[in-house]
């Protein structure tokens, strides 16, 4: 009894504390309940498969064993221009290339083109090296008209890597000028001079061998026709001759002619060994034997003639 009496006393005077607190529940509840209302839903779904399968850490890949090297030996010296400068690059490596490989071109006028050279443009796709086999080789080309030094630089397959890059012997192109063209022409022609004069001086018999074959030639040519006419007389007189005449005329023609054919001889060689003073005392006499053969032709046509 005593309890009760207490709670409602307690009521009795915290009758406004209670009544504020059953407010502030009720506010806290509507806030509550209206922000819940107003709220967007969201929707969760879960599913959960099984899968067997294998799964791999990496793909290892072939190794390139290739080594590209320049062996071009020693540096070029182009003295033309239009320049085409070649260097040759080798697969020197154990394999094969697996991929294309890259090559540049450095330029200076004058200096050295690996540490001071200006890198020349090519055009797309000429400066792709492809891909050599073992020992294979290939030939890198270039053309210009621009004097000064050149040098090439190729990288390895499918690496940019500066320190594996090789470079090649350097190339120098030097333009002629009209004037070292001119100067170079007269010292040909003066060489050809000088060549010309020690070749006559090494034999100065040549001259006197032409002379004396030029001389023998037309020697050879005045009883080549004396023999045609002494053949026709023959001919004519062997008509009215009879037969056994006409062999003697024909025995004694033969035997003229290997005569003078073999004097002949004979005086071409000693004209080819003599000097010029003993090749006209040789012609002379030679002259002179002819005469004396003609001579006799005639007087035995004659005869034989009046035979």
């Amino acid at each position: 009894m005593l309890r009760k009496k207490r709670i409602r006393t307690f009521r009795e005077k915290n009758r406004v504390m209670l009544l504020l607190l059953k407010c502030i529940v009720v506010c806290y509840v509507a806030v509550f309940g209206v922000s819940y209302i107003t709220s967007d839903t969201s929707a969760y779904y879960s599913k959960q498969t099984k899968v067997s399968q294998k799964i791999t850490a990496g793909t290892w890949e072939e190794a390139d064993e290739s080594l590209l090297k320049f062996i071009d030996k020693g540096n070029q010296n182009i003295k033309a221009c239009p320049a085409k400068m070649k260097v040759t690059l080798k697969n020197t490596g154990k394999g094969p290339m697996l991929q294309t490989s890259v090559y540049e071109i450095y330029y200076v006028e004058n200096g050295n083109p690996k540490k001071h050279g200006q890198k020349v443009l090519l055009n797309k796709g000429e400066d792709v090296v492809k891909v050599l086999d073992k020992g294979e080789k290939v030939e890198l080309t270039y053309q210009t008209d621009k004097p000064g030094r050149y040098i090439f630089k190729a990288y390895q397959a499918g690496d940019h890597d500066e320190k594996k890059a090789v470079w090649s012997k350097e190339i120098k192109v030097t333009c002629k000028k009209e004037t070292d063209k001119k100067a170079e022409e007269k010292e040909k022609a003066v060489k050809e001079e000088k060549t010309e004069k020690s070749t006559e001086t090494k034999h100065p018999d040549k001259p006197a061998q032409n002379n004396a074959e030029s001389n023998t030639e037309k020697t050879k040519t005045t009883p080549d026709v004396n023999m045609e006419k002494k053949k026709e007389k023959v001919e004519d007189s062997s008509q009215q001759a009879p037969d056994r005449e006409k062999e003697q005329a024909n025995e004694s023609a033969e035997k003229n002619s290997t005569e003078e054919k073999s004097a002949e001889k004979k005086t071409v060689e000693t004209k080819a060994v003599k000097p010029d003073a003993e090749t006209n005392k040789v012609q002379q006499k030679v002259n002179t034997t002819q005469n004396k053969e003609g001579a006799v032709n005639e007087e035995a046509e004659n005869t034989e003639v009046g035979k």
